[in-house]
């Protein structure tokens, strides 16, 4: 396949250059992303209704979901204008775009500086690292997994997750390493910008004190060592979780695990 020409657009007889239409797609697909995001975090903490018990089917018991209310389309398109794709694209996901196989120097690479740029912001994020070893197909292996908590007194916590290591795959035949660009870099880029951008707006619902806040999980061992199966995935996942169960909310009332709460089916058709 021959290399594309003019990829930064053409230019038409007496006009301006033509964006790239694959460039445009990509930067509106990102803004798309990220507004949703924008638009899952001021729905289900500025403009939630309280949450409450509903009957939890197939049990005899009942399970807490938040009950957001809609958001107008005209708040909507203020949040997306918003976003900086330029900051989205250079300052976020260039620097993910690296291998970051579990135990890879790109791995702890990417890990230190999600933790860097989130403790560099205003409203005071809470950052910790679930450090572990685990048998893989290929031996023991270190992972690394980053949690954040805006508001860690909070006993009801909404997560925003994505992964951040990338398949282990050998170079390609031109010796190119696999970065996992849309799984799962984008997504980590997309979180990163989302409460970036929110940052005055996050500290601000936090002072009030809220009895909700928002949790960011960027694990580590998503993808499988050799091929997927139980035990071969999800490895910060799995053990976050555990570590969850077992840590109390601060003052009591109940796990960690237990206080990430379920949002309604409906909520997606409100954005």
């Amino acid at each position: 396949m021959s290399p594309r020409k003019g990829n930064r657009g053409s230019r038409p007889p007496g006009g301006p250059p033509v964006p790239n239409s694959r460039g445009f797609r990509l930067r509106s697909v990102l803004v798309l992303g990220v507004g949703a995001l924008i638009g899952a975090v001021i729905l289900l903490w500025e403009n939630a209704a309280e949450s409450h018990s509903v009957p939890d089917n197939g049990s005899s018991g009942a399970r807490t979901e938040i009950v957001p209310k809609k958001l107008s389309t005209t708040y909507i398109r203020q949040l997306v204008s918003e976003v900086n794709v330029d900051r989205l694209w250079t300052t976020f996901l260039k620097p993910m775009l690296i291998e970051r196989q579990p135990g890879s120097a790109g791995n702890k690479q990417v890990r230190e500086f999600i933790v860097s740029h989130l403790q560099s912001l205003s409203s005071g994020w809470t950052v910790d690292l679930d450090l572990f070893d685990a048998l893989t197909p290929r031996g023991s292996m270190s992972f690394g997994s980053v949690m954040a908590t805006l508001d860690p007194s909070a006993r009801q916590r909404i997560v925003l997750a994505c992964h951040l290591d990338s398949k282990v795959f050998p170079h390609d035949r031109r010796g190119r390493p696999f970065v996992g660009a849309t799984d799962s870099a984008v997504p980590c880029s997309l979180i990163l910008e989302a409460v970036t951008l929110l940052d005055t707006r996050l500290k601000q619902l936090k002072n009030k004190g809220s009895s909700l806040t928002l949790q960011l999980f960027f694990l580590d061992g998503e993808e499988a060592i050799v091929d997927w199966t139980v035990r071969d995935s999800l490895y910060g996942a799995r053990h976050l979780a555990q570590h969850l169960k077992k840590a109390e909310i601060p003052g009591g009332g109940g796990s960690q695990l237990s206080a990430i709460k379920k949002m309604r089916r409906q909520y997606w058709n409100s954005l």
